[in-house]
């Protein structure tokens, strides 16, 4: 089985640059979000403090735990958790966003009604309905007094000045309808304004992505604007916990080389022990440092000279007992059907 190849030291600080902006972005925008829903300073640093645990705890949890199911069981939580937030944080910016273009919308439309309310406002006629009621009073009473004085025979000068004040009352009550009919006009054109002014206000409030893709798909707005969001917020959670993953490796890179040297040992059949790698100490220049097995005699760890070979040190008497321990503790260990060596210990 092949080693999994671990990210160089590079590629984990772009990685974690990359997971500390996103997970900064997510944090910031699950907080907006959070804050909304807090009446208080109290409720929404809480609201504020949650939203950014669980961005959190989603993002990094799989890079901590990569082996433990039960984590990933309470990152998924926390995915869902910071669904939820981010949706209603990009659902209450599109809501802005459409109050903002429909106030754009309405400001030609209203400079129009404030002209027509202002020249309602000059009109100092009576309703439409009064003066036509007045205008047939009049008419009625002008009727009834150019009867009076064409029985008089045109001798009554009373009743001719009745006649001429009726006929004058009728022109003033019928420019005054005429003032009337116009402003019944003006206010009618007006409530036409007013109702295209909130259809337009409506129109612009819908996101036109949205509306273009529900016109096409047949789906309702608000399900497209739904799933946009939710996947929107998924892409941006699935970015941060693949760079949080390459940023924090699942195991480090001493026991990779472990693992690996294990796996050669097993494809060759035979068990192999693995010392562990001090990486705080290091040899000296000019020297090599070995692990010899207890029993076995030290020996010059220093390189041969130019045409000469590998020749230990002669011992004194004393320690050729060990050496001859050492001979028979490698010739045990030697492979079958490997020539032995001649001597056990130098004499």
């Amino acid at each position: 089985m092949a080693a999994t190849a671990q990210p160089t030291p590079l590629q984990q600080r772009a990685a974690l640059a990359l997971a500390l902006g996103i997970t900064g972005v997510c944090v910031t925008m699950a907080a907006a979000a959070a804050s909304d829903r807090g009446a208080g300073v109290a409720d929404q640093a809480l609201y504020t403090a949650v939203a950014g645990a669980f961005v959190v705890g989603s993002h990094v949890l799989p890079a901590l735990s990569s082996r433990r199911p039960g984590m990933w069981l309470l990152s998924a939580l926390c995915l869902v958790a910071t669904l939820y937030h981010l949706g209603h944080y990009f659902g209450a910016a599109a809501d802005r966003a459409g109050h903002q273009r429909a106030t754009q919308a309405s400001t030609g439309q209203g400079e129009q009604q404030t002209l027509i309310r202002r020249q309602i406002d000059a009109i100092k006629a009576r309703p439409l309905a009064d003066v036509a009621a007045e205008q047939a009073k009049a008419t009625a009473d002008a009727a009834r007094a150019t009867a009076a004085a064409s029985r008089c025979g045109g001798r009554c000068t009373s009743q001719q000045a009745s006649v001429t004040a009726a006929q004058a009352r009728i022109d003033a009550l019928a420019v005054e309808r005429q003032q009337a009919d116009r402003r019944a006009g003006l206010e009618a054109r007006l409530l036409t304004l007013s109702a295209a002014a909130d259809s337009a206000a409506s129109a612009r409030r819908v996101d036109p992505m949205d509306a273009q893709i529900a016109s096409v798909t047949g789906l309702p707005v608000g399900a497209v604007g739904l799933l946009a969001t939710l996947a929107q917020g998924l892409l941006l959670e699935v970015l941060g916990i693949v760079a949080w993953t390459v940023a924090i490796p699942s195991q480090p890179r001493a026991e990779a080389q472990s693992e690996s040297v294990r796996d050669a040992a097993a494809e060759l059949g035979e068990p192999v022990r693995v010392m562990p790698i001090e990486t705080s100490r290091r040899p000296a220049a000019g020297r090599l440092t070995a692990v010899r097995p207890a029993g076995f005699p030290a020996t010059s760890a220093m390189p041969p000279a130019a045409g000469q070979g590998v020749r230990a040190a002669p011992p004194p008497a004393a320690a050729r007992s060990g050496w001859r321990q050492a001979g028979q503790w490698l010739a045990a260990r030697m492979p079958r059907g490997m020539p032995s060596w001649p001597h056990a210990a130098p004499h």
